[in-house]
Parts: C-alpha cells; sequence; structure tokens
C-alpha cells in the first residue's frame, strides 16, 4: 500500500522536507536505488512534469539519503519555487538498475503564496543550516514553541505569586494554631524533614522542610 503525505511548501522559501525511509530500507537497499520525485499538474502520466526531486541531480530538485540514518532530505533552491502557484499531484519512487521501480509515496503539494522576492534569490540549494520548510498535513511538529518574551515573564512572574502565596499562606495557617497543636506538627514534622547541619536559610528553594539548628523551616519552590 503506498503512503500518502499531503504537503505545503511556499514559493517564496527554499524547499527542504525531511522523510524516514526506515520501512523501505528494511526491504530495499535504498543505496542501490535512484529516488525521484516527480510533480505534475495532473497525476495522469502524460501531463508534462512541473518538476522532480533526484538523488542523481547535482542542481536543481535534489534528493540526499544517509544509509546510516535512512533519512532522505527532499531539497530545491529558492529560485525554483518563485514560479509555483498551483497545486501539484507527485509521487516518489525508488527506480533500480534494470528497470525495476517501487513507488515509496504520493499525494498533492499545496503552495502557499508569498510576497517577499529579493534580487539575490539563486539556484543553490544551500539547506544545511534550515530546518524544514514543508510542512505534512496531519502530521504535527515535534519542535517546541516557544513563548514571545513578553508572555514568558509574565508567566514567570505569575509562578513566582503562586509560590510567595503558598509559602505566606502556609506560614499564617501555622501560626494560627494552637501552641500545643504547633509542637505537635513540629514534632511529626521532624521524623520526615532532611537534616541541614548549617546555618542560616536552607540553601536551595526547593519547597522541602529543613531542621536548621533550633528552628522548622519551609522554603518555597
Amino acid at each position: 500500500m503506498v503512503t500518502t503525505y499531503n504537503l505545503r511548501a511556499s514559493n517564496n522559501a527554499t524547499f527542504r522536507w525531511t522523510r524516514d525511509l526506515s520501512q523501505w530500507a528494511a526491504v530495499y537497499n535504498l543505496s542501490a536505488a535512484t529516488i525521484r520525485m516527480q510533480a505534475r499538474l495532473s497525476p495522469l502520466a502524460s501531463a508534462p512534469i512541473a518538476y522532480e526531486w533526484n538523488s542523481a541531480n547535482s542542481n536543481g530538485g535534489q534528493v540526499a539519503f544517509n544509509s546510516m540514518t535512512n533519512l532522505a532530505v527532499f531539497a530545491a533552491p529558492l529560485a525554483d519555487m518563485l514560479s509555483m502557484s498551483k497545486a501539484l499531484y507527485y509521487d516518489c519512487r525508488l527506480e533500480f538498475t534494470g528497470g525495476a521501480a517501487v513507488i515509496l509515496f504520493s499525494g498533492h503539494i499545496l503552495w502557499t503564496q508569498g510576497l517577499t522576492r529579493a534580487s539575490t534569490d539563486g539556484a543553490a540549494v544551500g539547506t544545511s543550516g534550515i530546518g524544514d520548510t514543508v510542512s505534512v498535513d496531519g502530521e504535527i511538529s515535534a519542535a517546541t514553541v516557544p513563548l514571545p518574551l513578553s508572555l514568558t515573564a509574565a508567566v514567570a512572574a505569575a509562578q513566582a505569586a503562586a509560590a510567595s502565596v503558598t509559602a505566606s499562606g502556609l506560614a499564617t495557617q501555622i501560626a494560627a494554631l494552637p501552641k500545643a497543636e504547633r509542637a505537635a506538627l513540629f514534632q511529626s514534622l521532624i521524623a520526615s524533614a532532611e537534616v541541614y547541619s548549617g546555618s542560616g536559610p536552607a540553601p536551595v528553594p526547593t519547597g522541602e522542610a529543613f531542621i536548621n539548628d533550633s528552628n522548622f523551616v519551609v522554603v518555597a519552590k
């Protein structure tokens, strides 16, 4: 059964898409085959080729296969992507000496129309310093999405405030207990508290209880 990957790419960005071919490497010698991915305006074989990625290419659409990791990187230069506008149908296959061919996957490519153009847009692939610019419908990126700096600061402030409220609230509740109950609580906590033999406050804000000299100390996280 042929796997379907429906792709989304941009016509104002270098094309880079990484795919793990391990499931096929377990059956075929991928290093002995040419990996060819062709895209057309129609799924019909008679339709002219709109673009091709090929592991034998030294320019244009290229496929770099690493036999150690079984990862294949499909890449194309920015200059070639500028003319992409209509949806393309594609398939990718292995081609062996003697004419045998095996389909790996197929689908369509939808293009996001960008506006940025530069006179320096060239024909070089040059993708070693960038991550994938192509996404697959239905797949979620594993990359961590950082919060904007303003939200990061707000979250940190909220966490600090919550920790402060928790610590002060605990101290208030203990202070409100009758003396006999405070003593009983102190004695019950001694058995489970980590003993810190130094002087002054506990050195690390762990949220744990410490016995410091003769005082019981709770340090907020």
